[in-house]
């Protein structure tokens, strides 16, 4: 949880206790937790008021990697796993200011204050995955073990928690790692610039102090506090007022360890040092709590369990369930007006909690949840007696379960029958349709609409024009790079007459998925790249701010992180979802306020897409696949309130004629770069 004040106190002594530093060949373990939420706070810009820019920050993380790897670093990841005993008071209070935080939240508060999206941890260990990187998860806090890694290793640690000023390692400050590489000085690699941190600096300005006495200094301190009792900081002179008093306290711990240490060498009675035995007394205690809910853990959690668990194969949240029968759900922003997003989700956490505690106990599941108000909720969630019309497997047995079974399981959580064809999606789109179908079956409110449907279903196709152009959320950067190509795409299709089979009908969707061209991705590139930004209308003018219908994706965020934490529990029966490759709140959030205005959406789309044939029809054929399944819902009108109504109703008073040429009309084949802020611009000469 880091010790507070201790950063800023290094800081501003930073030329007394940081030296400069260029990283380059060597080993590096990183903080996995604090360094994917520094990532984000520093360098990712994403719109924190969507709920997730994931693409954006996959992006950032790796850029990290890449330029750790270019300085010949090997990096060595540790992750968290479940909370402490002595962390969960913390937790409580840390869900609390997050839900106070997000009640208000807008657009403009993400400039000065950053909201963690629902799926940091998943993307940032997805980018791990994808570079190679070595990481690992431990059953509850990684900070031990992370220091004795490096020191084992002789590295750094690179970390933004100041726990490690006292763990007498090698420490780099995330927040001075310079942002990129620049040639080395003394041969031809790359290093990146930062400053170091070794304890021996902060040791010689405290005379008296020795490595052994860094976490005793940090707890008489009073930064961590919750480890020890009043007896110990009695030894004080006097109280502290943190920054102020720092460097007097630390004097006045040096004066005390000295003492300490005269008194216990002059005498022979065990006795005289009730100082020392007190402190020990409390660091053994601790030391067997820990042992012991670690040794618990294990006589409750199989072997495959703990071994897929260390390997980051399930979310650290698993542990919680397991040991305790509890579970944090995280905040997002989200209407107030409403209950918490998580609600839609408790069939899906159900399932789970009935498979992880099944050969261990019949309790019910203690779930912190936002209340109708700022405050948090505990509730109660029961196991279910059978799953798939049959007992409910044991943890023990869960991996050894033929994959029809798991299937089944997953199908029964999801409310999917087994007969509905999800074999003809692509791989890495069947779990992500799967919960979409559930997200939009569930009658929680707020309602869900056609248009939450076809903005999920037609954002998807973002990640294949990434996919085959690479990564661009910068107009005028795609302009430069591919404008003369784009050019001469749109004269050859002029000159060609060609037909194009446009029937969704008689395409598969796989086919036409993986048929897709890249010229085609050129010319709708525009379109998309254009919703990755925020209105500026919505930064300047709170009130319009549509939280509403981010409550309704924050909803659907929540049913496919447990969608996603199922799947892996059940080893995969369907492929990973790679939320970075889907999901993109402004885009969604834009999208959405595009569709809602149209009468009839899957037209408009083909509009959009009338020069990429090839990717309208990928969405056609899409459409074609899962509207079966939603029976009439895609048919029907929009539904929402009365005064989401009435400001529709005078939006279409007002631009009657040019609502229809959007609906009605073809557009010129010239090319033209599509605007977010005017939503016309398509139609070009048409209007």
């Amino acid at each position: 949880m880091g010790v507070g004040g201790l950063t800023t106190f290094i800081a501003r002594h930073a030329d007394q206790y940081l030296e400069n530093f260029e990283l380059h060949d060597t080993y590096l373990v990183i903080d996995g937790n604090s360094i994917a939420c520094q990532l984000y706070n520093w360098y990712s810009k994403c719109n924190c008021a969507f709920g997730g820019d994931y693409d954006v920050y996959a992006r950032c993380v790796e850029n990290l990697f890449d330029e750790l790897l270019m300085c010949n670093v090997t990096p060595l990841v540790l992750l968290d796993g479940g909370y402490e005993d002595k962390k969960i008071k913390t937790c409580l209070k840390r869900i609390r200011d997050k839900i106070i935080a997000a009640s208000a939240y807008t657009p403009s508060r993400q400039r000065s204050r950053k909201f963690f999206p629902l799926f940091l941890s998943e993307v940032f260990n997805d980018i791990m995955q994808e570079k190679g990187i070595q990481y690992a998860q431990c059953l509850f806090e990684a900070d031990d073990n992370i220091a004795a890694v490096a020191r084992v290793l002789g590295c750094p640690v690179l970390s933004f928690d100041s726990d490690f000023y006292v763990y007498d390692v090698l420490y780099i400050p995330f927040d001075t790692l310079h942002h990129n590489v620049v040639k080395s000085s003394t041969n031809n690699g790359y290093v990146k610039r930062c400053k170091l941190y070794k304890a021996e600096r902060l040791l010689a300005t405290f005379n008296g102090l020795d490595r052994t006495m860094l976490p005793l200094a940090a707890t008489l301190l009073g930064f961590t506090n919750e480890f020890v009792t009043e007896m110990v900081a009695k030894n004080l002179k006097k109280p502290f007022k943190y920054q102020e008093d720092i460097d007097n306290l630390m004097t006045d711990i040096a004066e005390e360890v000295s003492s300490l240490t005269v008194s216990s060498a002059s005498s022979e009675d065990s006795e005289s040092n009730d100082e020392d035995e007190d402190i020990e007394d409390v660091e053994d205690r601790q030391e067997e709590i820990e042992y012991n809910v670690k040794r618990s853990l294990l006589n409750i959690a199989p072997e495959w369990f703990v071994d897929e668990f260390s390997k980051v194969q399930f979310s650290s949240y698993f542990v919680d369930i397991l040991y305790r029968q509890l579970y944090l759900c995280p905040p997002q922003i989200e209407d107030y007006a409403y209950p918490s997003s998580h609600e839609i989700s408790l069939k899906i956490i159900r399932i789970i909690y009935t498979l992880l505690t099944s050969n261990a106990c019949n309790k019910s599941l203690e779930y912190i949840v936002r209340g109708t108000t700022k405050k948090i909720c505990y509730c109660k969630l029961e196991p279910v007696k059978q799953l798939w019309s049959c007992d409910v497997p044991t943890l023990h047995d869960l991996h050894k379960l033929p994959l029809n079974i798991r299937k089944g399981i997953l199908g029964e959580a999801l409310e999917i029958s087994q007969e509905w064809p999800v074999n003809d999606l692509p791989m890495e789109w069947r779990l992500y349709i799967l919960t979409l179908i559930y997200w939009a079956q569930q009658q929680n409110a707020p309602p869900k609409t056609r248009c939450h449907v076809y903005t999920l279903l037609f954002a998807m196709l973002f990640n294949i024009i990434d996919q085959k152009l690479g990564y661009y959320r910068s107009l005028k950067k795609f302009d430069k790079k591919f404008r003369k190509r784009i050019d001469s795409i749109i004269a050859e299709k002029k000159s060609v007459t060609c037909q194009t089979n446009n029937n969704p009908e008689s395409t598969s969707l796989l086919e036409a998925y993986n048929n897709v061209t890249n010229e085609d991705c050129l010319l709708a590139a525009s379109f998309f790249i254009s919703n990755f930004k925020v209105d500026h209308k919505v930064l300047s003018m709170p009130k319009i701010f549509n939280i509403t219908l981010v409550h309704v994706f924050a909803q659907f965020q929540s049913c496919l992180r447990h969608s996603m934490h199922l799947n892996a529990l059940l080893d995969y029966p369907y492929a990973r979802t790679k939320v970075a490759q889907v999901y993109n709140g402004t885009l969604l959030y834009n999208l959405y306020n595009n569709f809602v205005r149209r009468k009839d959406v899957p037209a408009y789309i083909n509009l959009i897409l009338q020069n990429s044939p090839s990717l309208r029809l990928v969405f056609n054929a899409l459409l074609t696949t899962v509207s079966p399944i939603f029976d009439n819902f895609l048919e029907n009108k929009v539904m929402g309130g009365k005064k989401r109504k009435n400001r529709i109703k005078q939006k279409n008073e007002t631009m009657k004629h040019s609502q229809e040429n959007i609906d009605n009309e073809i557009p010129g084949k010239s090319y033209q770069f599509y605007d977010a802020n005017n939503h016309f611009s398509l139609l070009g000469d048409a209007i």
